[in-house]
């Protein structure tokens, strides 16, 4: 108390939340102490100082159901793509689009996804595309036939994509 003389003394104002007509009553500091610990939840019982891992929250996502379609994922809870069946596709020309692209390669099998490099401004290929197929046979059966092939004037260079550094 040397250190806080004025502390005990200082008188606090109690407003009841409860009953919007109530008037202001004025407590010591003390009694307002008393009312903390009265409100205050009792200490958790530990019986022995074991490791008490946390419960589950509710509030937590279950991670073995898919999000619903649409909704927001955090990119380190989105499932990765399977790298195993994307080609490199590489030497296109600038003119080529995505749907050049899904005729010369639907023929191999299922495509999930087309990529294809285009220049911000110009909208104009940078000349490399990436093809995810369903599955890797297709993939390595369109590399295989594909791979060394002229397309608009221009020889196709086809490899495996080299899986990303993204997490």
């Amino acid at each position: 108390d040397l250190h806080y003389p004025l502390r005990r003394q200082r008188q606090m104002c109690i407003r009841d939340r409860g009953n919007a007509g109530a008037e202001a009553s004025l407590i010591s500091y003390d009694q307002m102490q008393q009312l903390r610990r009265q409100n205050a939840q009792p200490p958790a019982e530990t019986s022995s100082s074991a490791y008490v891992p946390p419960r589950p929250s509710s509030a937590k996502s279950d991670l073995s159901k898919p999000p619903p379609p649409g909704a927001w994922v955090p990119p380190h809870l989105k499932a990765r793509r399977d790298e195993v069946s994307t080609i490199r596709v590489t030497n296109l020309s600038e003119e080529i689009s995505e749907r050049e692209l899904d005729d010369m390669f639907k023929n191999y099998g299922p495509i999930t996804r087309i990529y294809l490099a285009k220049d911000q401004v110009t909208q104009l290929s940078k000349g490399f595309a990436f093809i995810n197929f369903v599955r890797r046979e297709d993939a390595k059966r369109a590399m295989e036939e594909l791979d060394g092939k002229g397309y608009d004037y221009l020889i196709l260079n086809i490899e495996w994509a080299k899986p990303s550094n993204k997490a």
